[in-house]
């Protein structure tokens, strides 16, 4: 009755032992990949496998949501560059890890052709520092952005170049003066009718 259902599936994993997963995996996930809507995963073993060449994350055209806890920057450009030929896929959720190449993983992001929310997380958010701004060939989709974490600076006016369909946009822990300067470059996007910015 399970396999033969067209209820969409709900995946939330968070750790399993290897020969655990393997089975759920060959059981469960395998011959139901076209019913997968969402997937919640922690396991770096688990996001390997869902982004190796033979089992990549492209099998679950159905997915639409996709969250992410400490991925390790290769893993991460590998799912992205999988992502990008699924026709639903619309919402990413990342906890960042401090060694992500942010120039290629931005690059991915903004190729995803109906990627609408993406919530960015960390404990120290450094990757942006080194994000270019961009020449305006490369704009997302992106109409809601999160970013929560502790930070002393973040180039925003460099991050929002990327995103000129956004609606939404809050920004946890910023200072005053950080909430001054946001405003200012939000005034580029025409679209925005929602900002909150520090711990309101």
């Amino acid at each position: 009755m399970f396999t033969q259902s067209n209820l969409s599936i709900k995946i939330n994993i968070s750790s399993l032992f290897k020969s655990s997963f393997e089975t759920y995996y060959t059981s469960i996930i395998m011959p139901n990949k076209h019913r997968i809507h969402s997937i919640n995963l922690s396991d770096p073993f688990i996001m390997d496998l869902f982004s190796s060449p033979t089992e990549h994350i492209s099998k679950c055209s159905q997915l639409q949501v996709l969250i992410l806890n400490e991925i390790e920057s290769k893993c991460l450009e590998n799912l992205l560059s999988n992502l990008a030929c699924l026709p639903k896929f619309s919402s990413l959720a990342i906890a960042l890890t401090n060694d992500l190449n942010v120039n290629n993983i931005s690059s991915l992001i903004c190729q995803l052709p109906v990627f609408k929310y993406c919530k960015l997380s960390a404990i120290k958010i450094e990757t942006f520092k080194s994000l270019p701004k961009s020449n305006g060939n490369v704009s997302s989709s992106i109409e809601h952005l999160v970013i929560n974490g502790d930070y002393d600076h973040i180039d925003l006016d460099d991050v929002l170049s990327y995103v000129l369909q956004l609606c939404r946009l809050s920004i946890d822990c910023l200072t005053d003066s950080d909430e001054i300067e946001t405003i200012e470059y939000c005034s580029n996007l025409n679209n925005l009718t929602y900002l909150q910015g520090g711990n309101s």
